[in-house]
This record gives C-alpha cells, sequence and structure tokens, in this order.
C-alpha cells in the first residue's frame, strides 16, 4: 500500500539530483542537507498516499475474510487438507476488528478439519476455545459446532460421558435455533448416540424429526444430514428396504448441496 508511484515528477527529479549530486563539487554538508529535505518530502508523500489508499482496504478486510472462511469451510468436505492450509493461514490473518464470535468461528473450523485428518488433541484444544468464547457471549451457533465437534473427538478418544455431555448440551440449545445445517447435523450426531446405547427407537424419533425439520426448509445440506440419520437408524434397526430409500435421498441432498456450493465458488461477472 506504500505507493510508491505516487510521488511527482519533481520528486523523482530530485531524487536523480540527490543520487548525482556526489559527482558535483561544493561541500560534504551541502550534500548531506540536501538529500535529508528531499527524502523527508518523499517520506511525508508515501506515507500520506498509503493511508489514503489503505483506508478503504481495511474497511473491506472483515467481509473478505469471512467470505474466505466461508469457502474454506465448503472445501473442507471435499479437500480437508487444502482447507486446513487455508484454514491456518486465515487464522494469522484474522482482522484486528473481528469480533468473538469471528476468532469462535475460525477456531470451530480448525477444530472441524482437525477432526477430519485425524489431529484429536488439536482438535479438542480449538473446540474447547470456541465453546468458551462462544459462552461467553452468547454465540449459541458457535457453541453447538463447538458441541458437534467435542462429541465427535470423545467418541474417538473413547471418553463416552464427554459425547453425551456435548450432545446433550447441543441439543439443548437448538430451541429458536437459526443455522438449519447445524441444527440437522446436531440431530444427526444424537440419534447416533441414541444408537450406540442401542435405544432404537429414540434413535427413529429424533432422526425423523430432524427430517421433518430439514424438509420444511431449502438447505440441501440439512436435508442431507437428516437423511442420512434415518437411514442409518433404519439400517441398524434391520429395516434395509426402507434405510436403502433414505440413502439415496441423502445421495440426492448432498449432490444438490455439492452443486450450490461450485457455484458460489465461480466467480460472478460484473454486470
Amino acid at each position: 500500500l506504500l505507493r510508491v508511484n505516487a510521488l511527482s515528477s519533481s520528486q523523482w527529479i530530485n531524487l536523480k539530483a540527490c543520487a548525482g549530486c556526489i559527482k558535483q563539487p561544493g561541500s560534504h554538508q551541502e550534500f548531506i542537507g540536501r538529500c535529508k529535505k528531499i527524502w523527508v518530502s518523499s517520506f511525508l508523500s508515501i506515507l500520506v498516499y498509503g493511508l489514503f489508499f489503505a483506508a478503504p482496504v481495511l474497511a473491506d478486510t472483515l467481509d473478505e475474510w469471512r467470505k474466505k472462511v466461508a469457502v474454506t469451510r465448503e472445501l473442507a468436505e471435499n479437500d480437508a487438507q487444502g482447507a486446513y492450509r487455508e484454514a491456518k493461514l486465515l487464522q494469522v490473518a484474522i482482522p484486528p476488528q473481528a469480533a468473538a464470535t469471528d476468532k469462535v468461528l475460525i477456531l470451530n473450523l480448525l477444530a472441524r478439519l482437525e477432526l477430519y485428518l485425524a489431529l484429536i488433541e488439536r482438535s479438542v484444544q480449538h473446540s474447547d476455545e470456541a465453546k468458551s468464547i462462544a459462552k461467553q457471549n452468547n454465540d449459541h451457533s458457535g457453541q453447538v459446532e463447538a458441541d458437534l465437534i467435542i462429541a465427535s473427538s470423545a467418541i474417538n478418544q473413547g471418553r463416552l460421558e464427554d459425547m453425551i455431555a456435548a450432545t446433550q448440551d447441543g441439543m439443548d440449545l437448538l430451541v429458536d435455533f437459526e443455522r438449519e445445517d447445524l441444527r440437522s447435523e446436531m440431530m444427526f450426531h444424537a440419534a447416533m448416540m441414541y444408537l450406540r446405547f442401542g435405544h432404537f427407537d429414540e434413535a427413529v424419533t429424533v432422526a425423523m424429526q430432524s427430517l421433518d425439520i430439514a424438509n420444511n426448509s431449502t438447505n440441501p445440506l440439512a436435508i442431507a444430514h437428516a437423511e442420512h440419520g434415518v437411514a442409518v437408524a433404519f439400517q441398524q434397526s434391520g429395516l434395509y428396504a426402507q434405510a436403502n430409500e433414505h440413502f439415496q435421498y441423502m445421495q440426492k441432498a448432498a449432490q444438490q448441496s455439492h452443486a450450490l456450493e461450485d457455484a458460489r465458488r465461480v466467480p460472478q461477472e460484473e454486470p
């Protein structure tokens, strides 16, 4: 942003003169004095132009950063390694004006990707930090996503009590919850928790409730999570024909979700 090309033509001439004056006769003090004046003037010009052009960029930085986080979250389902590299860069580049919810957003993204990549200890660290900040700032979306990741990490580490606690905490936060994709994913995890303990009726009930809610939305990812829950619940109950039907519905919704994500990543032409 330090616009060197913003120097006036007269200043460029002075700079050239300064460079050449060492060959001209005159006192050494006169040479030093002329150089000081020229460089001070040039520096002030650079500073003024830099601040002028930096202002609008800084104003747009947070919005652009959030967009990059959203794109990286979508990439996570297809290229976890690539998304993880991007997420670590985004964490370092978080704008100074970012809100607490933004910090929770990037911590949860890192934790989710670390879970996908089997970096469980790092995932636990980041999801715990995300949940702590989210609770302090009444960020229900951040808490629910952190609970999802904490529950999944607990399963990998055999910490069933922590898995139950995180799942129950996440379910309790779903009242008047706006994020349809997270709601459906949380209810899927709850259904799977019931299945792990052999409570098939409860699993089917939660899965069907999730599907009813998802079908009233226009979010294909929410529908995919809900169909997945119903399919697995039927499968574990020995109802294979119904399970296969819902697996097909899940696949269709997932393909639609990926198509929408791909469309969002295509740069739009200016009108």
